[in-house]
């Protein structure tokens, strides 16, 4: 939220301009946080260099060191409860109860095909759309604030995993073995999809930490 708050103030540079309305809303997250809440803290874990002017730009913040007590227990929990968050495709689509009721509010019209290169398949992520709307103007947008996800998963660590459940229409289980099984011509999912599959992750287990942190934080 506090890098998105900087590149709205110019404060950091935006090498994608498809991050700025996902920055708008972080930035009205903090504008409502302030107005509506008597405290506000955050995981002091952003990059060494830039810590100390971090806090003095937001000095209304009460910034917490990671390596509090209580936090690595909770970081464990959020990693738990992570791991029973796990997306699921059936049939080309999201199928899962978190995921696609997320997607869903997006408005985001995703279906994965098996599309054959070198003689083999590969599940692929497509967005369905038409070129030069303001629907696929948007996908630009909603797909890049999703990939951005995985951007700060080197500093901030934690739980980052390409777990996925694949099931076929015909209702069959595909794993791992299946792909590498000489005799199937799957094999596997193409790199952006795990990429995806990844951002919703980490997006998740980012939500639980913060969710479970922020709760505690304010205990103590």
């Amino acid at each position: 939220t506090l890098t998105a708050v900087q590149r709205i103030q110019g404060d950091i540079a935006i090498k994608n301009k498809d991050t700025v309305d996902g920055d708008l809303v972080a930035f009205e997250n903090l504008i409502q946080s302030i107005l509506f809440f008597d405290d506000l803290v955050c995981i002091d874990n952003y990059k060494e260099e830039h810590r100390a002017s971090r806090r003095e730009a937001f000095d209304f913040i009460r910034f917490l060191e990671p390596n509090l007590s209580f936090m690595s227990s909770l970081e464990n929990e959020a990693k738990r409860q992570a791991r029973n968050v796990k997306p699921k495709i059936q049939g080309g689509e999201f199928a899962d109860e978190d995921f696609k009721e997320f997607l869903d509010a997006l408005k985001m019209n995703i279906v994965c095909t098996w599309d054959m290169a070198s003689s083999v398949y590969y599940l692929t992520m497509k967005l369905l759309g038409n070129r030069f709307t303001d629907e696929y103007s948007k996908y630009g947008k909603l797909s890049t604030a999703i990939f951005n996800e995985l951007v700060d998963s080197g500093l901030t660590k934690g739980r980052w995993s390409t777990d996925v459940e694949l099931i076929g229409s015909d209702g069959e289980i595909i794993t791992t073995e299946t792909f590498k099984n000489k005799s199937s011509d799957l094999a596997g999912t193409t790199r952006q999809l795990n990429y995806f599959v990844a951002s919703l992750n980490w997006l998740a287990y980012k939500s639980i930490y913060y969710r479970t942190e922020s709760y505690c934080a304010c205990q103590h």
